[in-house]
Formats: C-alpha cells, structure tokens, sequence
C-alpha cells in the first residue's frame, strides 16, 4: 500500500480523519492553531497524483530520546534516509511495507506521516526555503570540520544547539 491509498484510507472522511487527528495531536506542538492547515493539507494532498517511486518508508523510534519517532526513506539497497524535505508527490508515491502494520495501526502511521511532511514547513515553497537554509548551514559546519575549528558536523550542530538554550 502506497502513503496515497493510507491517506485516502483515513482522512478521505471526517469522522476517519477524527483518528488520524489524534495522533497528530500527539505529533505536533501547537497542533490546536495548526488543524485548518492541516485540514487544507489534506485536501490538497487527496488531488495530488504520487509520484513512480522506488522507496518504501520505516519507522524508527530513536532509543536515545524516548519517543522520538522517524520515517525513514529506503532505497531498494537498503540506504535509508530523513525524508523532511521530500516532495509531497514523493512521499505520496512511497510503499509502507506489511511489517510496518504489523506494530502500528493506520491512522497512527497517517498521522506520523502528515507531521514528518510538514516539520519543515506547511506549504512545499516554505519546506524548499528551509531546505535551502540547511543546506547553507551544513556547508558551513562542513567548513568548520575543514578548519579543524570542530571535530564533527555533530559537534557544530550541538554547540549551536547548546548555545541558543
């Protein structure tokens, strides 16, 4: 099953939405002020045509920050990836694997996927600008590594991190 078919599964219909709802409630700080938007997201998305992809998702839940919860891109080799700046015809277009339903139930991996799509971004311009931004700062950090000012990418992200606390 594609994300496209889940989507159409559980926000096709309001009340089915209404499930979908509550684990956006759980995913998303400030999930009150964000429901038209994702309720207009979802609209959208329901119009949008997937696009042909090779991938299929996987959650993962990070061992090191108690529910902290992923999806992940994998290539048909097995390379995974962050799909936060993925189009949303991609992710529409990506296969959710059995094994996925086996320990999450649909309208739970929905909503994960509505929150992964838009933790960069409510529209896919503002996800691109901020895409941009991450880039530019990567290729600084890279800079820094470089310099041999830190000794990691990593390194430069948690200082910042550290510092702006």
């Amino acid at each position: 099953m594609k994300i496209a078919d889940l989507l159409k599964n559980t926000c096709d219909d309001y009340s089915d939405f209404l499930k979908v709802r509550k684990y956006l409630e759980f995913f998303v700080v400030d999930f009150e002020k964000a429901l038209p938007t994702y309720m207009g997201i979802v609209v959208d998305l329901l119009k949008m045509t997937p696009s042909e992809n090779v991938r299929h998702i996987e959650i993962d839940i990070h061992s090191y920050d108690e529910g902290h919860i992923d999806i992940l891109g994998v290539t048909p080799d097995g390379a995974k990836n962050s799909l936060v700046f993925e189009k949303w015809e991609d992710w529409l277009g990506f296969d959710i694997p059995e094994s996925v339903y086996e320990v999450r139930v649909p309208a739970m991996i929905m909503g994960l996927a509505l929150a992964e799509m838009t933790c960069m971004g409510f529209t896919q311009d503002e996800i691109q600008k901020n895409k941009e931004k991450f880039v530019k700062a990567l290729k600084f950090a890279e800079n820094k590594v470089s310099k041999g000012e830190v000794s990691s990418v990593e390194e430069f992200f948690l200082n910042v991190a550290a510092s702006t606390v």
